[in-house]
């Protein structure tokens, strides 16, 4: 897991946003949970997590805040639909409900592929005016359950979409095959 994204900030308060429309599929959802899995045993024992899910609309899967150790997911089925910028609202409105010695983040991990795609400009207004820093975790588009990822960072010369996440105060990673 990158450092930058198992944050030791004391009392972490992480929101996990979890894409499960159809173009992720199981097998995709199956990868974002292992990412999460994975970030989640990184975290240091006063921290905290919640899990909000989006397919055409946003919905809470695991409620604030859980102790990493107590794994509960339950099962996330994919849907029509990726209402990323209303998940990301969800997720903010979740990581705003920290008193002031807690550090609250958001982690997005998505395929990032949405029907209509937004224009870079919607994509940045989703993030605008976020004070609360946000990763995001972009899967590849062709994601086997089995498969050995690792972390790629992505910077805005790269990635355009990544200028608005580090706005934030994030940073944009790629899992790939290692190819």
């Amino acid at each position: 897991v990158p450092r930058p994204l198992a944050d030791p900030a004391p009392a972490l308060r992480v929101v996990f946003v979890i894409d499960a429309s159809k173009s992720v599929g199981q097998d995709g959802i199956a990868k974002e949970r292992a990412a999460m899995e994975g970030i989640l045993a990184s975290l240091p024992d006063d921290a905290r997590y919640a899990v909000v899910a989006f397919a055409r609309h946003p919905w809470l899967v695991v409620d604030p805040w859980t102790a990493p150790r107590e794994r509960f997911f339950p099962e996330v089925v994919s849907h029509n639909g990726s209402d990323v910028t209303g998940a990301l609202a969800l997720a903010r409105r979740v990581a705003h409900d920290v008193s002031p010695e807690e550090t609250p983040r958001v982690i997005l991990l998505s395929d990032l592929v949405q029907r209509g795609a937004p224009t870079e400009h919607a994509w940045g207004a989703a993030f605008d005016g976020s004070a609360v820093l946000t990763h995001v975790v972009a899967l590849p588009r062709d994601v086997v359950a089995d498969e050995v990822l690792t972390w790629v960072r992505l910077v805005p010369e790269v990635e355009p979409r990544a200028e608005a996440v580090e706005g934030t105060g994030g940073i944009f990673v790629e899992l790939g095959n290692g190819d």
